[in-house]
């Protein structure tokens, strides 16, 4: 698996995302999932090369919620899956597969939409986070492995 890195890339346009496991696509996201809660959640939020932003509101549905019917929770997932997901320009971050689905402390990775022209449809905020660094926007892919 390899990716095409962009960095600066603008606009950056996604206006669909897949979800890749075993080097299969098994989904192709092109309309906001409907599954799960609508959450709005505050948050305090640092980085993006700027430091603290203050308290920023986010709207979106749980992640896991979108994920769920294709790859449900089983004992091996939650011990060694994980989520590589990578933007339009090539951005990557993981999330293991147990910090999606076996949370007991309410912090949601959300799933936005965005429909930005600059930053793509698709972006995923990781409310457990204090740093931006695991923030993707312009989702393009999402890769389930296990190791």
């Amino acid at each position: 698996m390899s990716f095409k890195v962009e960095k600066g890339k603008s606009p950056m346009n996604a206006p669909t995302f897949s979800l890749v496991s075993a080097g299969k696509t098994v989904a192709l996201f092109k309309e906001p999932p409907t599954e799960g809660p609508f959450l709005t959640m505050p948050s305090v939020f640092y980085g993006r090369g700027k430091g603290f932003h203050g308290v920023t509101r986010f709207s979106g549905r749980p992640l896991r919620s979108a994920l769920e019917k294709y790859l449900p929770p089983t004992a091996e997932r939650l011990r060694h899956g994980c989520f590589i997901v990578a933007s339009d320009d090539g951005y990557r971050v993981v999330f293991s597969y147990s910090e999606l689905f076996n949370r007991t402390d309410n912090g949601e990775f959300l799933l936005l939409d965005k429909q930005s022209e600059d930053g793509g449809r698709f972006t995923i905020y990781p409310s457990p986070d204090f740093f931006s660094d695991r923030a993707v926007k312009s989702v393009k892919e999402i890769h389930y492995w296990e190791f």
